[in-house]
């Protein structure tokens, strides 16, 4: 039987660069990402569950899904394809980054966006996943960007992310979304984390921001000015997976080769000058024998 990883998630999970999912594949026989860059969790649940549906997922299978943030508005649209890069899932991230604050009108936004529906959907799509993967008996965790209890206010931001956007009014230690709405506490706390506290993985974004932030890469502007990338570079990709997964999997052996493409990549980094464009190009020539990227859209609903 083969030994097969799935993951899901958006641009934390599959990116410009190696990230912790195409490390961790290297520890397998058959890899598939279902990750896209700027989805949020709806089209998340429903890839893993065309996913299923297409490969079966079962006792043998290792899945990791990455959530995403609860303000994305995701829709499928095989008519857009052509124009939008191949893919038909789209949400182009936040509700609030520039790209969608000029697709919707504020008629929209006062029609379709209320916070707490919003936060009921996603962890209505977590909820059921979890079922759903726990039907299959396969082995599977869970993680996020930022903790999705706290609505995007742990998270780091920057002119075009807006990820954090709606203004937060916890005053005490506890999530800042069970302060904000008590009442999805109390149907979404228990069955969702503590239940199932075992299957939680640090959120990522967390993590690098607390352990590793020496890392972050660091790009030049138009204007002249250096910005910190928001996604994770190949390091705190793997020190993530190192810290959160590797024990839990019984992983160990794929460090050295992990560490390998570290060194390399980052020597490819140090020669663009904070070029992002130069970067990836570069990368464009990285080959390695048994890391699986750069990932391609996978599903026949892509």
């Amino acid at each position: 039987m083969a030994n097969r990883l799935f993951v899901f998630g958006c641009s934390f999970t599959a990116y410009s660069w190696p990230g912790w999912s195409d490390f961790l594949s290297i520890g397998y026989d058959e890899y598939y990402n279902y990750a896209l860059a700027g989805i949020g969790n709806r089209a998340i649940a429903e890839r893993l569950i065309e996913a299923h549906a297409t490969h079966n997922i079962n006792e043998n299978d290792t899945v990791i899904v990455q959530w995403s943030t609860h303000l994305r508005n995701d829709w499928y649209n095989p008519n857009i394809a052509e124009k939008e890069g191949g893919v038909s899932w789209k949400t182009d991230g936040s509700l609030f980054n520039y790209k969608n604050m000029e697709r919707y009108s504020q008629e929209w936004y006062d029609t379709f966006f209320y916070e707490p529906a919003y936060l009921m959907h996603t962890y209505n799509f977590i909820l059921m996943i979890q079922n759903v993967l726990e039907n299959t008996k396969c082995t599977y965790y869970m993680t996020s960007v930022g903790d999705l209890r706290n609505g995007g206010s742990d998270l780091k931001d920057s002119g075009t992310f807006n990820e954090n956007v709606i203004k937060r009014n916890a005053q005490t230690n506890d999530f800042s979304i069970w302060e904000d709405y008590p009442h999805l506490k109390e149907i979404y706390s228990k069955p969702i984390w503590e239940d199932r506290s075992d299957v939680w993985l640090e959120p990522i974004m967390i993590y690098y921001l607390y352990n590793c932030q020496e890392f972050t890469y660091k790009w030049r502007t138009e204007e002249g000015r250096i910005e910190d990338e928001l996604h994770p570079s190949v390091e705190q990709h793997f020190l993530w997976l190192e810290d959160q997964l590797l024990t839990k999997l019984g992983k160990e052996d794929i460090i050295k080769e992990c560490e390998d493409i570290c060194k390399h990549t980052r020597l490819i980094y140090n020669k663009c000058y904070n070029n992002m464009l130069s970067f990836e190009r570069h990368l464009g020539s990285f080959k390695h024998p048994k890391l699986s990227w750069p990932n391609q859209p996978l599903g026949n609903l892509k």
